[in-house]
């Protein structure tokens, strides 16, 4: 499948592959800034995975070289980021950054299932919410924070695109049954 999005300055050109039988769906995006200015262009992918895979004994891993925590709630539950809170947890979301990421991968033994989402973006955040009814874990692939574009900017972290400048990205989101 492939679509073409026109957002003034941005086009966003998309493809989705999914590959029948091997449990996997590959997204690729061309961002070109059309305009005559430079433009703040972050990008983040949120993959929303939730019960039964994201449950019980489930666990996630990265190839982080460090989890740092967003604010005073996530940094309460850093010391178990990689497992699933108990429903309706009394708290906030938490959420994580996973610094020099490239990959995540959410294992249910319960379920005998393993999803891994890759990304050819530089940065990948974790959030998490443990409210009932909401009760959910996203992986975040990003080029910027989750802080939003002001804290980027004065941060000097913020992403751009001159004019006429494209940039490509690419997001894979695997599955796979366990051996028994």
């Amino acid at each position: 499948m492939t679509a073409t999005i026109v957002d003034p300055p941005f086009t966003l050109s998309r493809r989705v592959v999914s590959s029948v039988g091997q449990g996997l769906v590959r997204v690729d995006d061309r961002v070109v800034n059309g305009s005559d200015w430079t433009a703040a262009a972050p990008l983040l992918y949120h993959v929303n995975i939730g019960v039964p895979l994201w449950d019980d004994d489930a666990y996630l891993e990265t190839d982080a070289h460090e989890v740092v925590p967003r604010d005073a709630a996530a940094a309460a539950g850093l010391a178990t980021w990689d497992e699933p809170p108990a429903p309706g947890d009394v708290g906030a979301e938490r959420v994580f950054e996973h610094v020099g990421a490239s990959w995540a991968r959410l294992t249910s033994p319960r379920l005998g299932v393993e999803l891994t989402v890759r990304s050819s973006l530089p940065r990948l955040w974790q959030w998490v919410d443990p409210a009932i009814g909401t009760y959910a874990l996203a992986i975040e692939p990003s080029n910027c924070s989750v802080l939003g574009r002001a804290h980027d900017i004065a941060a000097g972290r913020m992403p751009f695109l001159d004019p006429g400048e494209a940039r490509t990205s690419w997001l894979t989101i695997g599955a796979r049954l366990l051996q028994a």
